[in-house]
């Protein structure tokens, strides 16, 4: 989840799309373990898909 959160800090691409903010809230929860590291996961595809930056 660090190198995930990471990405989405440092190396995402500008206008970061509307999945964004929810992916990088995701990512904390799931450091924090009050959200489940599914919910990240899925949360960060999502991300990438509306970012274009996820490599099929």
């Amino acid at each position: 989840m660090q190198y995930s959160r990471s990405g989405l800090l440092n190396r995402w691409p500008p206008g970061s799309g509307m999945y964004f903010e929810a992916a990088r809230t995701k990512c904390d929860g799931a450091i924090r373990r009050i959200i489940a590291g599914q919910d990240a996961r899925d949360g960060f595809i999502s991300a990438a898909i509306d970012a274009h930056v996820l490599a099929y």
